[in-house]
């Protein structure tokens, strides 16, 4: 009877040992929770959290603007403000209601002293090949020269550059010409080959050098001033 009731008492404390070895799974279940709450609201923090504002992302000017710069830069008059009103006086800009034309030659005349532009070339020197063109004898220039036309198979034998006066005047227009050196040297061209290739005693000859004379003494005249 006496070992059947330590028996039992044993057995009890046994199971009070089990127990008490046992992990509190509610006391990992609320840390759990309030480790989640934590970093929910740290994500939370970072979602909400306004990034750095940096400075504004400035556009560079248009054209438009870059001319009138360049035009306050010279000693120009500056930029009217925007609305007009009485800032809008006498120093405000005129450009916006200026011509084409005239705000192309006042941007030449912010050229350097001796510096022409292609446009400046263009309205100084077409006249003169007009001129040429015109002339009595400008027809035997005007146009390319045609060897199947002419029978003359040979021509581009003896002339290694062709030239001819509409071929210029098209050169001028387009801007080709960044100075008058190249604009000269192939206007002259154009009767140097008619030259070579028929010779100095021959009548083309004859008009070619006639030509040439007509059109240095041009130039001359057109260049003064400029350089």
């Amino acid at each position: 009877m006496t070992d059947a009731k330590t028996s039992k008492r044993k057995s009890n404390d046994g199971k009070k040992g089990s127990e008490e070895s046992r992990p509190n799974k509610k006391s990992k279940v609320d840390s759990g929770s309030s480790a989640r709450g934590a970093t929910g609201q740290g994500n939370a923090d970072r979602l909400t959290k306004k990034p750095t504002e940096g400075p504004p992302t400035l556009n560079p000017p248009g054209v438009a603007t870059r001319k009138l710069l360049s035009e306050a830069a010279t000693g120009g008059a500056a930029p009217s403000p925007p609305g007009g009103g009485a800032a809008a006086g006498a120093g405000s800009s005129l450009i916006p209601s200026m011509p084409v034309p005239v705000v192309e030659r006042h941007l030449d005349s912010l050229a350097s002293p001796g510096q022409l532009t292609p446009r400046h070339i263009a309205r100084k020197c077409l006249p003169l090949v007009k001129k040429l063109i015109n002339h009595e004898d400008g027809w035997v220039f005007k146009d390319a020269v045609d060897p199947v036309e002419l029978g003359i198979p040979d021509y581009f034998d003896i002339v290694e550059y062709p030239m001819d006066l509409t071929l210029v005047a098209n050169k001028l227009e387009d801007g080709a010409y960044k100075d008058i050196a190249s604009f000269e040297k192939d206007t002259k061209l154009v009767f140097e080959n008619a030259i070579l290739f028929n010779g100095e005693d021959s009548d083309v000859g004859s008009m070619a050098k006639g030509m040439l004379d007509t059109f240095a003494t041009d130039l001359k005249n057109t260049l003064k001033g400029e350089e």
